[in-house]
């Protein structure tokens, strides 16, 4: 699934905000799912950027005594 960008999103916004115009034809002229769209508004109103949150790094690296655990389980059974 192609993600829409955030230019794109918020001029989807902004049309809808601005403009006395419904949801659904907001949607066919930007050619996004009602869903979507309530989304986007939703998150302009309450942080005023529709960019996605930075997130950090993990890691999900096995260490070796998760894997003795794991090893001794099975053994057991």
């Amino acid at each position: 699934m192609k993600q829409k960008g955030d230019d794109y999103k918020l001029t989807a916004v902004k049309y809808y905000l601005n403009n006395d115009d419904t949801m659904d034809n907001t949607c066919k002229i930007f050619n996004c799912k009602k869903p979507s769209l309530h989304r986007w508004i939703k998150t302009y109103k309450t942080r005023k950027i529709l960019q996605r949150k930075p997130r950090t790094a993990l890691s999900y690296k096995v260490k070796k005594d998760q894997v003795k655990t794991a090893l001794n389980i099975l053994n057991a059974h």
